[in-house]
């Protein structure tokens, strides 16, 4: 029963780092800096719904 657990737990971290690399390739490509990145998060947790922000 411990082993289902730890298997579980491995494949679940397993898939958030393709989504992590994908999502950093995603801001990157847009021009944003890893501090844009986390202002972004962090208005998006706040407000509790997608936002818009424009760079540039």
């Amino acid at each position: 029963m411990q082993n289902i657990w730890k298997l579980r737990f491995f494949c679940f971290f397993q898939g958030l780092i393709p989504a992590y690399v994908i999502e950093r390739l995603f801001w990157e490509h847009r021009g944003m800096t890893v501090i844009q990145v986390v202002y972004t998060e962090i208005i998006v947790l706040r407000v509790g719904k997608p936002t818009v922000l424009i760079v540039g």
